[in-house]
C-alpha cells in the first residue's frame, strides 16, 4: 500500500491539478521546495526497509529517475550567488515575484541540505557533496 500511495503522491506533484486545487488566472507556475524533498526523503526510507529497490521499474516506479527528479527540482531553489535557498521558485528555477520569492525557510534548507547529502554519498555523486 505504501507503494501505492507513494505513486500517487508523484504524480500529483508532477500535476497538482489532479486534485483538483483552481490555479488563479495568470499565477505563475511555481516549484516549492518541500515536494521533492519529502519524496526524495520517502523514497530513501522505503529503499532502507525494503519496500522498493533499486532495480528500475519495480512497481512502477523507476527509483533513479525519482531520485534525480527530486535533485533535480531541490537544486532550482539554491541561489548560489545570493547566498540563499528560497523556498520557491518559479517552474524554470528563476526568482518568483513578490512575498513567494523572498521566502526562507532555514529548516527546510538544513533538511534539504541533509536529504541532497545522503543521496550524495549512497549516489557516489560527489558534485552534490559540495552543493549540500
Amino acid at each position: 500500500k505504501c507503494v501505492w500511495l507513494l505513486q500517487r503522491i508523484v504524480t500529483w506533484s508532477r500535476d497538482p491539478s489532479l486534485l483538483g486545487r483552481e490555479t488563479c488566472a495568470g499565477a505563475p507556475i511555481t516549484s516549492p521546495m518541500n515536494v521533492p524533498m519529502i519524496i526524495l526523503n520517502v523514497l530513501h526510507e522505503l529503499q532502507t526497509k525494503g519496500a522498493i529497490s533499486t532495480e528500475s521499474g519495480v512497481l512502477g516506479i523507476d527509483l533513479a529517475m525519482e531520485e534525480e527528479w527530486c535533485i533535480s527540482e531541490i537544486l532550482k531553489h539554491v541561489k548560489r550567488e545570493r547566498k540563499q535557498v528560497l523556498e520557491v521558485v518559479l517552474a524554470d528555477g528563476s526568482l518568483c515575484p513578490g512575498y513567494d520569492g523572498r521566502h526562507m525557510n532555514p529548516g527546510h534548507a538544513i533538511e534539504a541540505g541533509w536529504f541532497v547529502l545522503q543521496y550524495a554519498n549512497r549516489s557516489g555523486r560527489a558534485d552534490l557533496v559540495q552543493v549540500a
